[in-house]
């Protein structure tokens, strides 16, 4: 028993010296998304584009010369807007707990191009609603689904002092919306889709 156990601690400690090599820091990063919803019916449904906020923290791995692995936490606030007869408009703001994990390609030292998936928490959601007799707020959140499966891509540059900047697209994949009708659409499916441009610092 003890050399089992003896065995289990050495291999672990090895483990640990091994990812320790690879390992590249954490950082923090903050930034803006610019959102909007695509659906299934040819994009009828009236939705604009959305500024929202993201901000988390970042952690990186680097295996070679030109491969390696980055991973997130991030908040972020995406969501839409549409313009409705009598002059309404509805902010509709969506906002998720996300955990991107993307492979990386070193283009030089600085620049990287990152791919990958993302698994996305519901975390509230509101439609804040300006029409004629004034300004209303309505939380939605039973409209959203648990869940939200993407698609995220993203150029990044980092400097050597660790400032670094990164512009992502993000294509969800699964409907975010659990309601079958949506603005009178029936069998209507809603879709997240967002640019994200976020300043970072890696310690």
């Amino acid at each position: 028993m003890k050399k089992i156990l003896l065995t289990i601690l050495i291999v672990a400690g090895c483990a640990g010296a091994s990812a320790q090599k690879y390992f590249q820091g954490w950082g923090i990063k903050a930034g803006a998304n610019l959102s909007t919803f695509a659906d299934n019916l040819g994009n009828r449904l009236p939705y604009g584009n959305n500024v929202g906020w993201v901000a988390g923290v970042t952690t990186d791995w680097r295996f070679g010369s030109i491969a390696g692995v980055s991973g997130e936490i991030l908040y972020s606030a995406v969501g839409g807007t549409a313009e409705l007869k009598g002059d309404i408009n509805v902010k509709e703001i969506v906002s998720y707990i996300m955990l991107p994990v993307m492979g990386k390609i070193y283009i030089t030292d600085e620049l990287t191009f990152k791919a990958g998936v993302q698994l996305a928490v519901f975390a509230a959601a509101t439609d804040k609603v300006k029409g004629a007799t004034g300004n209303e707020s309505y939380n939605i959140i039973n409209r959203y689904r648990a869940m939200d499966f993407a698609l995220p891509a993203a150029l990044n540059y980092q400097f050597r002092n660790g400032l670094n900047f990164e512009l992502r697209y993000t294509y969800g994949l699964t409907s975010a919306c659990r309601e079958s009708k949506i603005l009178e659409l029936a069998d209507a499916q809603i879709y997240n889709r967002y640019l994200t441009f976020t300043i970072g610092y890696k310690f």
